[in-house]
């Protein structure tokens, strides 16, 4: 096979530049045989920065499908708030409707005065009203005064 001279190859300009700082003599002979070792070395090089390359896009596309699943749990999540949010708005003309009643209150479950045996007093974090039948609901600190007022209200009236 006839070979064309290394000066028509498409990247002997690139190589010239490269060695224009070269103070040495230059002869044909040398020229050819340093571009042969300058673009087997350069191959070289743009082949494992091409590895380098395929293995940080593999590296991403795992990153993205991560983060892809993440939005999709995200999404989930984000609709299923929504709908409660919903469902409660639905359901909070009856609180209204609750606290007009005088012998229910309505803490984590609705507490019907007449069934209640004990009132544990508030910790940190909750209180406990246990009622008739083994059953038992709990509230927020914040509603026991409020909880404590009607229910006494409500034996006081009786």
């Amino acid at each position: 096979m006839n070979e064309l001279p290394v000066q028509m190859h498409p990247r002997y300009a690139e190589f010239l530049e490269s060695i224009r700082d070269i103070t040495l003599r230059k002869t044909p002979a040398i020229l050819e045989f340093g571009f042969h070792v300058w673009l087997k070395t350069t191959q070289q090089n743009e082949g494992e920065q091409l590895s380098a390359l395929k293995r940080d896009l593999n590296i991403k596309h795992r990153e993205v499908a991560e983060l892809q699943k993440q939005l999709a749990i995200m999404s989930e999540e984000y609709e299923r708030v929504t709908e409660k949010l919903e469902t409660r708005k639905e359901f909070d003309f009856l609180d209204a409707r609750i606290d007009a009643l005088d012998s229910v209150f309505k803490l984590a479950s609705l507490v019907q005065f007449k069934y209640v045996q004990d009132v544990t007093e508030p910790n940190e974090s909750n209180f406990k009203v246990s009622m008739a039948g083994g059953h038992y609901t709990f509230g927020e600190p914040e509603q026991y005064n409020e909880f404590m007022d009607k229910y006494l209200a409500w034996l006081e009236s009786r």
